[in-house]
């Protein structure tokens, strides 16, 4: 199965975008950085969201065969 360039790109950049902001969950636990909240405030947590689930929308683009 060949997968085009533009989809491996797609995998590549959104697993990427999420797998930052889910080493900086994992690290802000622990005090060696500061914690998204502590950053972006309760409100403002939509926003890492959103692009956490923008990185896993391009994964599953990239993974996608039609």
């Amino acid at each position: 199965m060949i997968v085009s360039r533009r989809k491996r790109i797609a995998l590549f950049v959104g697993v990427a975008m999420f797998a930052s902001f889910v080493a900086w969950l994992i690290i802000g636990l622990i005090p060696a950085a500061p914690s998204m909240v502590d950053v972006f405030g309760i409100e403002g947590l939509r926003y890492p969201a959103g692009i956490a689930v923008l990185g896993l929308l391009l994964a599953a683009y990239g993974c996608w065969n039609y």
